[in-house]
């Protein structure tokens, strides 16, 4: 079996590093490399700025202030190929691939060109100065010579990339991203049309106010529709029919999933958006909004639909739809097979690995 240095920033507790996503691809991507893994704490240890970024005096530096030095943190065999996921540029390899969500230049743009939803996007706590800065090195980074290729999880992000960022195509692959959620407990008949789920932490940014808005609009037409809300803590609605769940784990969101019928996340930002495919593995047609990799979820019209606008009255006009279209469902379900390969890390695994096995005989 074949060496990867596999460079990553775990977390104290592996399971939650970035969500989950790091331990899920390091244990599909060890049924084919011998991995050697690499601790790259690019965590800011100074005790000061920690306590000021803390308290909001000091602004997230995107680790600007360590970036460099992690370049000589550690030497591996450079035969050995590269995956991270920080975008370091070591010069003793020129066989790095970084796995992406979302890059910093597409942050800068929308400062520029969308303050509002720069505003709820997360990194809206930056010092612009230094995301500037940050899209400049990573940019700097992609097109060098040592980034042999960009694994992005969505196809949204990879036409980024490339259509708008300058990246050359040859460098850019999708591959996906895999669901945490066991599909071993699949139970459709806990369904009885009445059901919506919404799953998202950052209320604001993944538009849970619309979703409210638009459901009470339905509640007033048939007063046995429900919304589940899972996610944001400490959100409490006095609104009839409307259940704030708190944040689950993915052991606990499986119930809710199995007794909703449709899911509905129109996000205003969204890198990626794993629930989606999760959602749709457990029988529920999706709304989302025409935006980001949601299109690439969702069939309008076929596996759910797409949201054109701000306005609860026509996202209301979708949920009802959604709700009502037993064809939907049907699709849905008839599709679950295809969503488990296409969504699983084994299928992410293989995409990599195939990718990098053609990379790096072009090298050795």
């Amino acid at each position: 079996m074949k060496n990867i240095t596999f460079v990553c920033n775990w977390n104290k507790n592996r399971e939650k590093s970035w969500s989950g996503t790091h331990l899920s691809l390091y244990r599909a991507l060890s049924q084919y490399y011998d991995l050697i893994d690499i601790d790259l704490h690019v965590e800011n240890k100074n005790i000061i700025y920690r306590f000021l970024k803390k308290i909001g005096l000091m602004k997230d530096d995107l680790g600007i202030g360590i970036l460099k030095k992690k370049n000589k943190t550690f030497v591996s065999n450079p035969q050995y190929p590269i995956l991270q996921f920080f975008d370091c540029p070591y010069d003793f390899n020129n066989m790095q691939f970084i796995y992406q969500d979302l890059y910093y230049g597409y942050l800068v743009n929308l400062f520029n060109q969308n303050p509002y939803i720069f505003k709820i996007s997360g990194f809206q706590n930056c010092d612009i100065k230094k995301l500037k800065k940050r899209a400049f090195c990573q940019k700097k980074y992609f097109l060098s010579n040592n980034c042999a290729g960009i694994f992005t999880m969505g196809k949204w992000l990879a036409n980024e990339l490339v259509q708008n960022y300058g990246i050359p195509s040859v460098k850019v692959h999708h591959v996906g991203v895999g669901y945490n959620i066991d599909p071993s407990f699949i139970d459709y008949n806990m369904k009885e049309n009445k059901r919506f789920l919404f799953v998202g932490r950052d209320f604001n940014r993944k538009n849970g106010q619309l979703v409210v808005d638009a459901f009470k609009i339905l509640h007033n037409l048939n007063s046995s529709f429900e919304l589940y809300i899972i996610g944001p803590d400490n959100l409490s609605l006095n609104e009839d029919g409307i259940f704030c769940l708190g944040n689950l784990s993915n052991v606990e969101k499986i119930r809710y999933f199995n007794m909703c019928d449709v899911f509905v996340l129109p996000s205003i930002f969204e890198a990626y958006g794993l629930v989606f495919p999760e959602a749709l593995i457990y029988g529920l047609p999706c709304i989302g909004r025409d935006a980001y990799e949601m299109p690439y979820f969702i069939e309008d019209g076929i596996t759910g639909y797409l949201l054109h606008s701000n306005s609860p009255i026509e996202l209301s006009e979708l949920m009802l739809k959604a709700i009502t279209n037993t064809t939907l469902r049907d699709n849905v379900i008839k599709n679950r097979e295809y969503y488990l390969k296409e969504y699983s890390w084994d299928t992410v695994a293989k995409r990599i690995t195939n990718i990098i096995e053609n990379v790096t005989t072009r090298y050795y």
